[in-house]
């Protein structure tokens, strides 16, 4: 089911796997409740719920788009979905390797056709329409670092790591997203700059440890295949991200509403512009396209995305969860933490956990944040606690 979750299938604009719902649906349906909720949780479930009321109350001229409403707020609310069961340490590691799995087959897909393209002609930038997609860029990042911080235990496991790296590392180029790339890069930076920092404050200067080795190995090795085997991607990289940055044509081109760069600014514009309007409701859950003259279906970034469908107040809400569940991953899982800082980064530039395969994994990060607490709170032994490291099989 975990990797049927992370189809990306859709309708239209729409994304639409929301097969994970089954899972929560059928634990409720056999067991007849539901467990517990934290507090924070309860508290953002009930102000979303305000929201949506206050939102059709304000609007009564609306009853056409109430339907999509509707739709759209049980949608947004998938990020429950997860919160109200049990979960066990079977299941998380299940979910890092759905992850994994699915990142490595869309990544295998990539190559090959790329390959194979390459073999009847030579081809530029017009691979981007072939094997391009900056709708799940995100996944491979998470998937990247659950690889490279994971524990791994047994030979299989360690084969799977360091094939699932390469072949990643590859799917992850050939998406010829510069979020993908941004992400990665900016992930990786903030967590040498911590652990530097880090080391610093407990005065540990010396040799790096395994994984810093690790890590730099695998550097090396993605970079010689890289230029062995997808140049382009280091061209089309430089030419779009790197070049218009030390030319500054980059920044230029935020002033252009019909560039890439430009029609972000634009959304943002639209979505401060209707904020003063109705702060408190923002849309009631409706997308961009309900209050952009230009009629777009995307406004190109996570976080913009959530601030236009719940105003400041469900905002401010929707950031404390975030906040919390960093916090719980931060000591749960270092692979899922920084996987997730990596998704933050890219939420800057496009929608994550607006897509289903997003709003998959959101879901379950809240449960498994949502069972810590359950176990932090209702059980008597802290042995018990279920989210204690794992490591990671290949079975």
């Amino acid at each position: 089911m975990a990797c049927a979750a992370l189809v990306p299938l859709g309708y239209d604009e729409l994304s639409v796997n929301y097969l994970f719902l089954l899972v929560p649906l059928t634990w409720v349906a056999s067991r007849g409740r539901v467990e517990r909720l934290p507090d924070l949780v309860q508290l953002a479930a009930v102000v979303f719920a305000l929201i949506l009321v206050f939102s059709i109350l304000i609007a009564p001229g609306q009853i056409d788009l109430l339907t999509r409403r509707l739709a759209s707020f049980a949608v947004f609310m998938t990020f429950l979905a997860f919160a109200i069961v049990r979960l066990r340490p079977e299941d998380v590691n299940a979910f890092k390797l759905a992850l994994v799995t699915m990142s490595i087959l869309y990544s295998l897909q990539a190559i090959v056709v790329f390959l194979q393209a390459n073999a009847v002609g030579p081809v530029h930038f017009e691979a981007k329409n072939l094997v391009g997609s900056q709708r799940y860029g995100f996944v491979y990042v998470i998937a990247l670092w659950i690889l490279l911080l994971g524990q791994w235990s047994g030979r299989r496991a360690q084969m799977t790591r360091l094939v699932g790296l390469v072949v990643v590392t590859g799917g992850l180029g050939l998406t010829f997203s510069r979020s993908a790339l941004i992400a990665t890069a900016g992930s990786v930076l903030v967590f040498v700059v911590v652990r530097a920092a880090s080391r610093l404050l407990r005065l540990e200067i010396g040799v790096p440890g395994g994984k810093a080795l690790t890590g730099l190995i695998f550097a090396v090795v993605a970079v010689v295949v890289t230029l062995r085997f997808f140049p382009l991607t280091i061209e089309f990289y430089w030419e779009t991200l790197l070049a218009p940055i030390v030319d500054r044509s980059l920044f230029t081109s935020m002033g252009e509403s019909g560039t890439s760069e430009g029609i972000r600014v634009v959304r943002v514009i639209e979505t401060l512009g209707y904020l003063t309007q109705y702060p408190l409701t923002g849309t009631g859950f409706l997308g961009i396209w309900a209050v952009s003259p230009t009629g777009g279906g995307s406004a190109h970034n996570q976080l913009l995305d959530v601030l236009l469908r719940v105003g400041v107040v469900g905002f401010a809400m929707y950031l404390a969860v975030l906040a919390s569940l960093m916090r719980f991953l931060s000591r749960a899982d270092k692979g899922l933490f920084w996987g997730m800082v990596a998704i933050l980064i890219y939420g800057f530039f496009h929608e994550t956990f607006k897509e289903s395969q997003g709003a998959f994994i959101l879901a379950f990060l809240v449960g498994m944040m949502s069972q810590d607490w359950r176990d932090r709170h209702f059980t008597r032994s802290r042995r018990t606690r279920t989210f204690a490291p794992q490591p990671v099989s290949a079975q």
